[in-house]
């Protein structure tokens, strides 16, 4: 399987290019395909959270090639940020192996820290770069005076978003679950709330890859929330917006004897009925394509999810 690293660098040239969302490339585009879907989001989102400080870093380390522009240029920027915000997650010789030609480089971004970049830099231009905004908007900010100052809120914008998995509870327990993932070289630590979650402490590479969708999905936290709200009473859930399927899957999972899926465009459906067959969860969700101001359906259900983009 392609190296999430390379699948996100072209993800991330597409989104550059089209100005569309992380989300709709890679849902909707052949870019995003070829690696587990909320592990790459996280990761592409974590790289334009970052970028100017990403870009000054490289620099910092002696990295002369182009930035951005096109997949090869964004592979650097990608490398960059799991170097100095996921050490420890991510093996070095994965990060060397993405760069083959610049371990050097990679060297030094291990072993940078980020107020080490900016350490020269002064007023707005330290604070724009360090947390990667331009500098109307640090500017903006300082004419707000939000409480806790500028830097606080520029900072809680730029906290790491870490890998969640959700396991089918019911197939798996908590003890088999990380067992499992520990053989696929995956190392988690069980979350303390939701009882079907996990989070990747460290991974090899193509470990999360290499595990068995239908029992695991790499998911964000609070998007597996919803199906604990939901609690394990409701039988029939109507699922509005509900490309590219998490909810309604993690639904099932979690109990609901029927989903009724609801996507306005064609092509999402089509790529949600993909993920449901994967999760193995496609004969419990009844998938159409209509509108949810005005869904298709007759039928009455126990509970609604509404998570429009």
């Amino acid at each position: 399987m392609e190296p999430v690293e390379r699948v996100c660098a072209r993800v991330l040239a597409r989104v550059e290019e089209t100005l569309r969302s992380v989300r709709h490339v890679i849902e909707d585009e052949a870019a995003g395909r070829g690696a587990p879907r909320g592990l790459l989001h996280a990761l592409c989102l974590g790289v334009l959270r970052n970028y100017r400080l990403l870009e000054e870093a490289l620099r910092y380390c002696g990295y002369r090639g182009r930035l951005r522009g096109d997949p090869a240029g964004w592979l650097p920027m990608v490398v960059a940020y799991e170097a100095l915000f996921r050490r420890g997650a991510v093996p070095a010789t994965r990060l060397r192996y993405a760069m083959p030609r610049d371990g050097g480089v990679v060297d030094c971004l291990l072993s940078l820290e980020p107020s080490e970049v900016v350490r020269g830099l002064r007023g707005r231009r330290r604070l724009a770069v360090q947390y990667s905004v331009p500098e109307w908007v640090v500017e903006e900010l300082e004419r707000a005076r939000p409480p806790g100052g500028v830097e606080a809120v520029l900072r809680g914008f730029q906290e790491p978003t870490p890998t969640w998995l959700r396991f089918r509870r019911g197939a798996l327990t908590a003890e088999e679950a990380l067992a499992a993932l520990s053989s696929a070289g995956v190392r988690a630590r069980r979350d303390p709330v939701l009882d079907d979650v996990v989070e990747v402490v460290e991974a090899e590479p193509g470990g999360i890859q290499s595990l068995d969708p239908s029992l695991f999905y790499a998911q964000d936290r609070a998007a597996a929330l919803v199906a604990h709200v939901l609690g394990e009473g409701p039988a029939r859930v109507l699922d509005l917006f509900s490309a590219p399927g998490n909810k309604a899957a993690h639904a099932v999972w979690r109990a609901a004897r029927l989903v009724a899926a609801v996507e306005v465009a064609p092509a999402r459906a089509y790529t949600e009925r993909r993920l449901l067959r994967a999760q193995a969860v496609d004969a419990a969700v009844d998938l159409v394509v209509g509108d949810a101001r005005s869904p298709p359906l007759r039928a009455g259900y126990d509970a609604a999810i509404v998570d429009p983009d």
